[in-house]
Formats: C-alpha cells, sequence, structure tokens
C-alpha cells in the first residue's frame, strides 16, 4: 500500500495534518477485584488457574485503507508494577519476518515500563499503515522492599495484590492509506460504510496460503480491495500522478454528517477531482417531502462549495470549477431490518375514494378477536384500538396476498404451545427474536403484507413478506383546513397527503391549520401582580411542558398564550381585568412533574389612575390557551394522479383569519400561489408572534410522491406495477441522486456514478418501483428458516447459501462489503472517472 514518500518530513505533516483528523484509541482491562496468586515457577503473579483468563489490556489495530501518524501512546495501571508488549506491523510472523522470536510478527518497538501507579507516555512520532497492532501482553506487580525480621528470621515480604486496572492509549492523525505525498493531483472521496468496510475475501487460497491450514495470521483484507483504491491505481496506471484522500465514514448519511463535514470546513484541503458515495444510510429514513427536498438541496451545497473553496480552472478562457461526481448507493438487500429496511416502499394512508375492506379493534367490547381476510375487495385491511386483545389471523386463500395497516400499537398472535392459533411467519420468528408466548407486537402507524399458504397438511398459515411505515394524514376534497392531531397521539401530524377522487373538482385552497385540535387551555384560578408581569395560577394542571422550551430560556423565545373570559369585580369605568383579554408573551413558567402549575406573562397590570388590578380578579373566570408551534413543520403532497393546474389543492400568499388567531402565508421568491400537483412537495414553518401565526415556506420542488401497494390474488399481481405507486426509500433517494445531477450543464462538471444493480443479488428480482422478491428458490421452507446470517466469506457477492447447508440463507442481509464487491463497484467508477478530464 506504501507510496513514495517525500524526503521533507515537515511536508508529510502539513499533508497529514490538512488532509487528516484527529485519531485515539483505548483498550482496557477493567479489574474484577481478584486477587491474585504467586507462581513460583515463573515468579509471577496471576489470576488464578481457575479464572481461566488472562488480564493483559488487549489490541489496538488500523482498518483496512487507513494509516495513522501515532503521535503518542499512553500507558496507564492504578497499581505499580512492571508492563510489557509490543507494537508490529502485522499480526503473525508467517507474513513478516520477526524480530523478536518471543513476540511473533514484525516488531516496530518493544514495551517494558516501569510504573509506580501513574500514566506513562511513549512519544512515536511514527507513521503506520493498516497492520499496525499494540498490546499489552502482561503486567507483573512491584514486590515490598526491603525484607523484613520476623522471629528473628529474614523474610521477603510480597504483598498480594488484585487484578489491576490497565489502560492504553493510542493518538495520532488518521489519513488514507496513499503514501504518495508527492502526487501531482489528489482524488477526494468521502462516503459511508461501504466506501471503507470490508468483510470476508472471495480468494479460497488465502485461507491457507500460509501453509498452516488456518488463516488466523492473514489479514483480513488489504485496503487495496476497496473500490476508491481500486480507481486511483487505475487512474495511475492510466498515467495520472495522483493520490487518494478519503475521508468517509462508516454511518454517515449525506444529509447530514457528510453535509456537516462540507460545512465546517473538513473537504477544504486542495482537490482535483471529487466522488461522494453516500446515500446508503439516507435510505434508512422515510423519504418524506421534507428529507427529499433537504437532501437534494445539500447535493447543491456540494456542487456550490466548490467555487467559494476556489477549486476552478481555466479550460479555454471559460472558468470551470473541478469535477464534482455523486455515486448512487448500491443494491442491497437488508429486509431483514423491518421498519428500517431500505428496501421498504413506505405506503400512505387511504386518500380520497380509497377504502379498507374491513376495520378491525383491539378496544375491549368490540367483539373482534382475529383479523380475517374473509372480504377481500382489495385485500386491504385497518387495525386500531387500545390494544387490550390480541388478535390472530384467519381466513383467506392459499397464495394470496394481504395488507394490513395498524393504526395503532397492537398484538398478534403467531402460534404458541398447545394453542389452536393460526401459525404466523414474522419477521421475529425468522430472526430468531419472537417472544416465547408467540405474541408479536406492533408498532403502531406500521403496515404488514401477509401471504396466506397451505402448509404440507394443507392447513393455512401466514408468511411476512414486508413491513413498512404507513405515512401521512389524508386531506380529501373539501378540506380547507389541515389537522395537526396525529393518528400515533404521541405525535404531532405534519405530513399531508391531499387529493381528490374526481377529476374536474376544481381548486381548493388550503387557508390553516386546526390549531384548536391541538391548544391546550386551563382555568386560571388566581393572579399575581409583580413588577413587569403576571403570574397566572393555573386550576387543573391540564398544560404540558412538552415541547416547549426550558423554563430559563423561554423569555428568548417567541411562544405565546391566549386570555380569554377574563372577568373582575373593578368598577365599570375604570381598566382591568376584563379588558385584558388578548395575546402576551410568555416569560416563564413553574411546573410539577410535566405539568404547569403557573405561567408568567409580559403584562404590566399595576393600578394608577383609571386602572384597577390589584385584588380584582374574579377566581377562575379566566381561560389560558397555549399553542406550540415552535418546532411544527408541516408539509404537504399530492396522491392525485389527475391534479393539474385548473384541478388541484394550492397555497395562496397572504393573510387568511380563522378563529382568533390570522395566518400569513409567505412562499419563497415573491411567489403568489404553489399548486400541489403530482411530483411536488412543499414544507412550511409555523412561527406565531400574537395573533398572528406566521406559515413560511421552508423549501419546495419536486418530488417521488408517497408509494402505495395493496393485497392481491396472487405473487404477479402483488409485484405487477399496476400494484405500485412510488418507489422504496433507496429508489427514492437515488431518483433523488440522479434528479440533481441532470440539473448541471457540461461546464458545471457534476457527474454520475450508478452503482446500483440488482443482478448482483443473487436469486433476488425486482420490480419498477425497486422492491424486492426473492425466487422460489430462494427461500427455505419449514421451521427451520433461517432469513439472515453475518458469514460473507465462501461466496460473498450477495450470496443466498452457503456451505453449511440451505438453512444458512441470508436473504434480507445482503451488502456490498465484501472485495468482489468493492469490484464491481468500482467497474462501476472506473467507466465513468476514466472519461473525465481531471484539472491540474
Amino acid at each position: 500500500m506504501a507510496r513514495i514518500l517525500n524526503t521533507k518530513t515537515q511536508d508529510i505533516k502539513s499533508a497529514i495534518q490538512l488532509e487528516g483528523r484527529p485519531w485515539a484509541n483505548t483498550i482496557r482491562n477493567e479489574s474484577d477485584g481478584i486477587q491474585l496468586e504467586w507462581d513460583s515457577d515463573d515468579s509471577v503473579w496471576q489470576v488464578p488457574v481457575s479464572e481461566q483468563r488472562t488480564f493483559s489490556a488487549g489490541s489496538i489495530d488500523i482498518k483496512a485503507g487507513r494509516a495513522i501518524w501515532i503521535e503518542s501512546i499512553v500507558i496507564s495501571s492504578d497499581q505499580a508494577g512492571f508492563i510489557e508488549g509490543f507494537f508490529r506491523y502485522n499480526d503473525g510472523a508467517d507474513w513478516v519476518g520477526t524480530e523478536d522470536v518471543n513476540v511473533g510478527g514484525a516488531t516496530d518497538g518493544t514495551i517494558r515500563i516501569a510504573t509506580n501507579g501513574s500514566p506513562v507516555t511513549l512519544n512515536v512520532n511514527r507513521l503506520y499503515s493498516e497492520f499496525f497492532n499494540i498490546t499489552i501482553t502482561r503486567f507483573v506487580p512491584s514486590p515490598v522492599h526491603p525484607s523484613v525480621t520476623v522471629a528473628a528470621q529474614d523474610f521477603y515480604v510480597r504483598p498480594t495484590p488484585i487484578e489491576p486496572n490497565l489502560a492504553v492509549t493510542v493518538f495520532g492523525m488518521e489519513i488514507t492509506n496513499d503514501l504518495n505525498f508527492g502526487a501531482a493531483k489528489r482524488l477526494g472521496f468521502a462516503g459511508d460504510s461501504l466506501s471503507w468496510s470490508l468483510i470476508g475475501d472471495y480468494r479460497t487460497q488465502d485461507l491457507g496460503y500460509n501453509l498452516t491450514g488456518s488463516n488466523d495470521n492473514f489479514p483480513p483484507n488489504f485496503g487495496n480491495n476497496l473500490a476508491a483504491f481500486r480507481l486511483v491505481n487505475a487512474l495511475r496506471e492510466g498515467g495520472e500522478d495522483i493520490r487518494l484522500v478519503n475521508k468517509g465514514f462508516g454511518g454517515s448519511t449525506l444529509l447530514k454528517e457528510q453535509w456537516y463535514m462540507l460545512k465546517t470546513g473538513a473537504y477544504t484541503y486542495p482537490w482535483n477531482i471529487f466522488i461522494l458515495q453516500a446515500g446508503a444510510n439516507d435510505s434508512s429514513n422515510v423519504q418524506t417531502p421534507l428529507y427529499q427536498l433537504t437532501f437534494k438541496n445539500r447535493m447543491r451545497d456540494f456542487c456550490s462549495r466548490r467555487l467559494e473553496d476556489g477549486h476552478t480552472y481555466q479550460d479555454a478562457g471559460v472558468t470551470k470549477p473541478y469535477p464534482m461526481v455523486f455515486c448512487t448507493a448500491p443494491s442491497l438487500d437488508d429486509k431483514s431490518k423491518g421498519l428500517n429496511s431500505r428496501n421498504n416502499l413506505d405506503v400512505r394512508v387511504p386518500i380520497d375514494g380509497e377504502s379498507y375492506d374491513t376495520e378491525f379493534s383491539t378496544t375491549t367490547g368490540s367483539g373482534d378477536t382475529a383479523i380475517n381476510f374473509t372480504t377481500k375487495t382489495n385485500r386491504y385491511y385497518k387495525v386500531s384500538g387500545d390494544n387490550d386483545i390480541v388478535l390472530e389471523l384467519s381466513g383467506g386463500v392459499d397464495g394470496e396476498f394481504y395488507r394490513v395497516d395498524f393504526w395503532d400499537d397492537s398484538r398478534i398472535y403467531t402460534g404458541t404451545t398447545g394453542a389452536s392459533y393460526s401459525f404466523v411467519h414474522t419477521l421475529e420468528s425468522y430472526n430468531g427474536t419472537i417472544a416465547s408466548s408467540g405474541i408479536v407486537s406492533i408498532d403502531a402507524m406500521t403496515s404488514i403484507f401477509f401471504k396466506a399458504e397451505n402448509n404440507s397438511n394443507g392447513v393455512l398459515e401466514y408468511k411476512e413478506v414486508d413491513r413498512v411505515n404507513l405515512v401521512g394524514r389524508s386531506m380529501s376534497n373539501g378540506d380547507v383546513l389541515f389537522d395537526p392531531v396525529s393518528p400515533d397521539t404521541s405525535l404531532r401530524q405534519s405530513h399531508f397527503i391531499a387529493s381528490r377522487n374526481t377529476a374536474n373538482s376544481g381548486r381548493t385552497k388550503i387557508t390553516a391549520p386546526a390549531m384548536n385540535n391541538i391548544s391546550q387551555i386551563d382555568t386560571i384560578g388566581t393572579v399575581g401582580i409583580f413588577a413587569g408581569y403576571v403570574r397566572l395560577n393555573l386550576a387543573n394542571n391540564t398544560i404540558t411542558s412538552d415541547d416547549l422550551p426550558s423554563s430559563l430560556s423561554i423569555d428568548t423565545n417567541d411562544v405565546w398564550v391566549r386570555l380569554y373570559n377574563m372577568e373582575d369585580t373593578a368598577a365599570g369605568s375604570t381598566e382591568s381585568w376584563e379588558d385584558s383579554n388578548g395575546f402576551y408573551k410568555v416569560i416563564g413558567y413553574q411546573k410539577t412533574g410535566g405539568a404547569l402549575d403557573s405561567i408568567d406573562i409580559l403584562f404590566d397590570a399595576r393600578d394608577g389612575n383609571g386602572r384597577d388590578f390589584s385584588g380584582t380578579y374574579t377566581t377562575n373566570s379566566g381561560r389560558v390557551e397555549i399553542i406550540k408551534t415552535r418546532d411544527y413543520t408541516p408539509m404537504f403532497e399530492t396522491g392525485d394522479v389527475n391534479a393539474s393546474a385548473s384541478n388541484c389543492f394550492y397555497f395562496e400568499a397572504g393573510d387568511v383569519t380563522v378563529g382568533e388567531y390570522t395566518y400569513r402565508w409567505q412562499l419563497q421568491n415573491g411567489a403568489t400561489t404553489f399548486n400541489l400537483l403530482r411530483g411536488k412537495g412543499i414544507v412550511f414553518s409555523c412561527y406565531q408572534q400574537g395573533k398572528t401565526i406566521f406559515m413560511n415556506e421552508i423549501v419546495s420542488g419536486d418530488i417521488v410522491n408517497t408509494g402505495d401497494v395493496k393485497g392481491a390474488a396472487n405473487a404477479t399481481a402483488f409485484y405487477a406495477d399496476a400494484n405500485e405507486v412510488g418507489k422504496t426509500r433507496m429508489g427514492i433517494v437515488n431518483s433523488n441522486v440522479s434528479s440533481v445531477v441532470n440539473e448541471y450543464s457540461a461546464n458545471d462538471n457534476v457527474h454520475l456514478i450508478d452503482l446500483n444493480d440488482y443482478t448482483d443479488i443473487k436469486d433476488v428480482s425486482e420490480t419498477t418501483g425497486k422492491r424486492l422478491y426473492y425466487n422460489s428458490t430462494t427461500e427455505v421452507n419449514g421451521s427451520a428458516y433461517t432469513w439472515k446470517v453475518g458469514d460473507l466469506i465462501e461466496d460473498p457477492t450477495f450470496k443466498r447459501v452457503g456451505d453449511t447447508g440451505t438453512n444458512e440463507c441470508v436473504v434480507g442481509s445482503r451488502i456490498h462489503r465484501s472485495p468482489k464487491g468493492h469490484e464491481l463497484m468500482f467497474d462501476n467508477m472506473n467507466s465513468v472517472v476514466s472519461n473525465i478530464t481531471i484539472p491540474s
């Protein structure tokens, strides 16, 4: 992996500081308080043999594709003694010649430290590549000196120590393990774990290549197997004098972590071409209008930042930015993750003109005991209620698919010992997390698709096919208010799908939220008058502190209350409480638990000429209303395929008064209207000042609308285009990546690498909406069916079955992390990048 180094050490350090990031890693051994025993043969204290373990601190390694400039190593113990260990280039003498037969592996330093219990710092200041390893192997407690005389005899007195606490921390700077610091160009690269992580090795000979019959000491992978390293090596072979700088990190999303790195300057170092491989983790989230539109804007930020950072060059007199390359997320199969799967095609709630075949209740007294699939016009069912009743599945026909929408937390029977309930294969039974009772809990706003199947005895059973999120609140033709009350009562509804079932309904203006449905009201028992403010003492404690700023900072936030029905005993000619109905700013509150006891408002109620407030408030007469709008961001799309400029819901800039409040709609860029058409989305903030609630547009633009899938008579119909609206989460993310790249002209130098190819996944087919479904040979029938394993060594290119037999199915847990997978990704990368001019 090493490349030619500059001869000037200071140049190397400068490059590391510019391109690297701080790195620290700690290993430790936490004492269990075990008393050590003296081993007279080896003359050491050790853990008793009965404990069957050592008390070394373990090892620190550097991952494939990375290098670390090790600045220092801090070693500490809470007991005085002698610490031994080493740091070395690799993990076994079979691969690099040994320098110390007692250690094994090419050692770069032997650690032998005497400590009085205080930390010891080793200054290293050297660069190590991906096979650096540090290990603490032994701790020898200090004896007690000098000897003492007992009964006229000399004894060498040793303490009886307990197992020590040991810790080792390595400090340094992490960089890419491409050490060609003298290269003229840099390939900037960022991404998630798919650009860094390696699992397994497809070269079978390596499993025993050290001729010992074991691969224990074989490095698990070399960084040059990663797609980014393959790419930079190919560019060098093609004549480019270029070095790779990979700043990616696992778990990152483009929307959050990668964008944050951009905004904080992590990618401001000089580069000549930049590749961003992200989106896989973005696909783990429900793709709401807010998520999609923000994702696309942040992609544009990556493009515009090139100009801000001066990443430009001259081409025939034209100033062009350096190439920016985006990748779509690679294909994967993670259906085992259930609601968090990137393969989910999340479904909308029923829109105008749609209805369930049957609705079932989990509330005591409803009379329902089962979700019955006998009525099956659309094979589409609803479950709601207070979760008192556990429902079983019943009815239906072999081979049919049914969709069940769980609007509230629910439970279903899946089969228990000695019980006669229908047997159900759910996600929990596939991955081994099902409860012993056989009862499975389903989260509110979840849709599950079940397939009915006859077992070998002709008894009908049910198998979970997909588990996705149930999304949104429907607005039907004629609805002008949107209701912030969520189907999930623990949340406020912020995602609205507006549609109508006729083609000529005209235009419907959305005017305001139904704030009265989420306002909180309490009786004002008594009032306290202070200099500059009034304390409203609440009678019933019905207002909660949820969604309110801290009482210590609420005075700097715009939170308002409305007072009404205020009465007083003052003379009619004087100003008093009944003249004080209106809106007031909150500057503090007091609470017990989560309930408010009192609210402080900015109101000067001191007496004066013509004013009489002191002692005149009529107890329990007034009411206080509060609406918590600070974090409310309603978003809108349509499910109406017939929507047009003359037949749609729309927003209009200007004021609308509903009840006691005025809603001021403000659209961006001076727009006066926004038509809610198919493929469009818009998001608003909701901000109150007095009686006015500002509905300010945050973002709007093109989106992929929330999808829909219904039940079906068979697999062919279930996976057909006619039964599918929209795309999966990953399908939406990749569609948005492509659409943003297509916005730019050739002179903008923005490019796309498509890494998504479902044919990489064995025994899988893909629908137009990117849903994955397994071919008949993929499934293993019966109780031995296992949905996933973690072993991807023998055949890591999305294998279906390993060498241990058909029970080792990995459907639902397959991802591009193998060397073979990186080879496939490199092929797609190289086909694009090799045709891009990389300027100096």
